[in-house]
């Protein structure tokens, strides 16, 4: 599946630790993300290494109609984070 929709931030491994959710919109509408698909990647600055990918059901939920994305790191993902510096890449394909 390709992902034709990318947002890219910089963040710390402590604010990688505390995402909020965000939600998708288009026109100041919500996106219904029912039959949508997602990734993450969490890149080591320091060493380009991608430490950390993220998937639907696994980090990631889906909202639905209500087009909100919620990204959630478990202690082991955490552990995986190793460097002090990262760029999350959170990719979206709308089906």
């Amino acid at each position: 599946m390709s992902f034709p929709y990318q947002v890219n931030m910089a963040l710390s491994r402590s604010q990688a630790a505390a995402m909020a959710p965000v939600t998708y919109y288009a026109a100041g509408t919500p996106v219904d993300l029912s039959s949508a698909d997602a990734l993450a990647t969490f890149q080591n600055v320091q060493t380009g290494n991608i430490d950390l990918v993220l998937t639907v059901g696994f980090g990631i939920a889906l909202g639905g109609p209500s087009g909100t994305i919620t990204v959630s790191l478990t202690a082991g993902d955490a552990a995986q984070l190793t460097g002090e510096q990262y760029e999350y890449d959170l990719q979206l394909d709308l089906g």
